[in-house]
């Protein structure tokens, strides 16, 4: 017989005999209220589910002895253990223990001779903590306790926090962190991110305010973090074609050449995206771009770049990225290539809003 067969048991009826398989009451002892063979009570003892009677063991159960699993987040969408093996917010091979080299547990000074105890274990766990890299594992550490700092100040729950801490480590691996690109303004965004994931909104002026950088920046590092990673998370600004075009002066754009402006830019948008273009720039920036591709596929200088550049740095309250030029016609490329014409008229035409031409 395997040894991987299911139990099974035998019920006899007035018309026919055929076998059970009691597989499917494995987990669920408590699903028969009689023995399948005799008809006889059923006890359950020593994980055992068996027949009072005849003795016909009908289900095992297996217990999982290990820490409790407790749901967080929204709609119980981060199952963690009650008791944690390690550290979220260290880097490496941490654990949890975190060696204070001035004071103990109470905060009370310690004496010379252990003090200098202290440091000799401080020194071995970040040898045997930080490999490859010392000093960017180091770098990694000091933006966790921002994280850590950011999650204090804005009354986070705790898994928001280590959500933030994953998305840096990824941000991390895929070698993000580099040029304008701070490690403050990745761990800043990357909480920005983490509260848009795990359905605790805040608003990225709310986090500039306690953060290690500027407004500009964390949005364009949360967007680095979101389409670099390829996250399937939705971004925190919505509608930033619209806000860009609402910041324009009243008589810059009557209503026909808003609507069109407004469809072609936000479908440019996503393109951009989807194909990485400009993901070290705030999604402000990204979206008067979008914007100037979408005027060029139109053939008209409807609105012309100072006034694109003026309406995005009045919504992240400083000068946005002066290349919106060049992302432009990245965006204008990859669209072209994507619908194979020179024209708005594919967008246009699939959009329910009749636009006039």
């Amino acid at each position: 017989m395997p040894t991987n067969a299911h139990p099974t048991a035998v019920e006899s009826t007035d018309n026919q005999t055929h076998t059970l398989d009691l597989f499917d009451v494995e987990h669920d002892p408590s699903a028969r209220d009689a023995c399948a063979e005799c008809g006889g009570n059923l006890v359950t003892a020593n994980d055992e589910t068996f027949c009072e009677d005849c003795g016909l063991i009908l289900a095992t159960e297996f217990l999982d002895r290990g820490p409790t699993l407790v749901d967080l987040g929204v709609k119980g969408t981060h199952p963690v253990r009650s008791l944690e093996t390690d550290n979220p917010f260290a880097s490496g091979k941490s654990h949890g223990s975190v060696i204070w080299g001035s004071t103990d547990y109470n905060g009370n000074p310690v004496p010379k001779r252990k003090k200098r105890r202290l440091a000799r274990m401080k020194k071995w766990q970040k040898r045997y903590a930080y490999s490859g890299n010392r000093d960017r594992e180091a770098r990694l550490d000091d933006v966790f306790n921002d994280i850590e700092l950011l999650r204090g100040q804005l009354a986070l729950p705790q898994y928001v926090a280590v959500d933030a801490a994953d998305y840096l480590r990824m941000a991390k691996a895929a070698r993000l962190p580099g040029g304008r690109m701070a490690w403050e303004s990745l761990a800043a965004g990357a909480v920005l991110v983490a509260c848009q994931a795990d359905g605790v909104p805040r608003s990225p002026r709310e986090v500039a305010r306690y953060s290690k950088t500027s407004h500009e920046r964390l949005c364009a590092a949360a967007r680095k973090i979101r389409v670099e990673l390829d996250l399937d998370v939705p971004p925190v600004r919505q509608e930033p074609v619209q806000a860009v075009l609402d910041a324009l002066p009243d008589s810059a754009l009557d209503g026909v050449q808003y609507v069109r402006l407004s469809l072609v830019g936000r479908h440019i948008l996503d393109i951009a995206d989807k194909e990485h273009i400009a993901p070290g720039t705030s999604r402000i920036a990204a979206a008067s771009a979008a914007i100037r591709a979408a005027l060029r596929l139109h053939h008209h200088q409807w609105v012309h770049i100072p006034d694109l550049v003026e309406a995005a740095s009045t919504i992240v309250d400083q000068p946005t990225s002066g290349s919106i030029s060049a992302y432009a016609c990245e965006m204008y490329d990859a669209y072209v290539e994507r619908h194979g014409v020179d024209s708005p008229e594919p967008v246009i035409e699939a959009s329910p809003i009749q636009v006039p031409a």
